[in-house]
């Protein structure tokens, strides 16, 4: 029982990391393109 758990526990976290290393490039992406779009304004 406990082994499977373990097993279970890392493929979770396998797919999390995946996951999240995806998700870190997209958030990436997006913050370059808010850079190179939407400058801050000066106004403020």
């Amino acid at each position: 029982m406990l082994r499977e758990a373990a097993k279970r526990e890392e493929q979770v976290k396998k797919r999390k990391r995946a996951d999240e290393s995806t998700q870190l490039s997209c958030f990436e992406e997006m913050e370059k393109s808010k850079h190179t779009v939407v400058p801050f304004p000066s106004s403020l």
